[in-house]
């Protein structure tokens, strides 16, 4: 085999193998810093390091280097080179994890908010019953008195029924005896 043939099997498994990253917003991996650089070599000077979940876009690919712009961060907007091993198309673990840890501190907040309002309730629901609880027997006193009301009317009704078939009955005897 020549060397014609050999590069151009060489470059038939680069791409096949290497698959294009350009033109996709991709981040920095996983809990490290990469060395962003002027150039797609380790000679090229650095220009700075970008941390895990820089938000990266990805304009070239050259062997495993990705010529990226960074979305965020110190660098935003500048042009640099980065190893392209360190790229992943995922949100970063740590991103995530950050994300997760705020929910999880606003869903305590929120759990104390509803704690607080729950014990305030519980305080009120308390005060309610012991309302409650004096009303009903206010209640049954009002009732047990109103039964007694009721009880001497109708005795009272009783007795005056009674005077009257008497005065009735005297009065009846008082005529025929004249």
């Amino acid at each position: 085999m020549n060397n014609r043939s050999m590069y151009i099997v060489a470059a038939v498994l680069v791409v096949i193998f290497c698959r294009p990253v350009w033109g996709k917003i991709m981040y920095v991996t996983d809990f490290i810093e990469i060395t962003f650089r002027t150039g797609p070599s380790i000679e090229n000077r650095i220009i700075g390091l970008l941390p895990t979940g820089t938000r990266l876009d990805v304009k070239d690919n050259q062997n495993n280097w990705s010529l990226v712009v960074p979305l965020d961060g110190s660098f935003k907007g500048r042009e640099g080179w980065v190893l392209t091993k360190y790229l992943t198309g995922s949100k970063p673990k740590a991103l995530i994890l950050d994300n997760v840890i705020k929910e999880n501190e606003t869903l305590h907040e929120k759990l104390n908010d509803a704690t607080t309002e729950l014990v305030t309730l519980r305080g009120k629901l308390e005060e309610l019953k012991k309302e409650l609880n004096e009303k009903e027997k206010n209640l049954e006193k009002m009732e047990k008195e109103k039964r007694k009301e009721v009880e001497m009317l109708l005795k009272e009704r009783s007795d005056l029924y009674a005077l009257r078939e008497k005065l009735k009955k005297e009065y009846n005897e008082l005529i025929n005896e004249e």
